[in-house]
């Protein structure tokens, strides 16, 4: 079985809109972002088996893969030495499953093949990560 097999390179599309407001004599601001990245020949790290049956990291190829998410993110100084932030993040993501290329894996190695696939393909999330106002 060949250990190393190289891979495609990887090739993304990505389109972003937004805007970015202050209201309320700069008291106020709202920004609002969306974006969609449209990954071709995606690499990911899986496991793959060695001759005596260990399991290595290996770089393969999935496909496609289409991540969507968008980012909110408020602030507001109401008064004087109050200051409100609120950040908040969703994402999605969808791949297709890695291709192997010239290997076929025993049952076993598949099962966790896919087991780790799972594990490592990234899921919806939210998360929140301030930012600072417009200058």
């Amino acid at each position: 079985t060949e250990l190393v097999v190289p891979v495609k390179p990887e090739t993304v599309d990505s389109f972003e809109l937004g805007f970015k407001t202050l209201w309320l004599e700069n008291r106020l601001g709202i920004n609002l972002t969306g974006f969609i990245y449209d990954y071709q020949d995606l690499q990911v790290f899986l496991l793959k088996q060695d001759p005596r049956g260990f399991l290595l990291p290996s770089l393969v190829n999935s496909e496609k893969a289409d991540v969507k998410g968008a980012e909110l993110e408020i602030y507001a100084t109401p008064a004087e030495g109050l200051e409100l932030r609120f950040a908040g993040a969703w994402r999605a993501m969808v791949a297709s499953e890695p291709r192997f290329i010239r290997s076929e894996p025993s049952p076993s190695v598949t099962t966790t093949l896919r087991s780790v696939a799972a594990r490592a393909t990234p899921r919806p999330i939210e998360e929140a990560r301030p930012m600072a106002p417009p200058v």
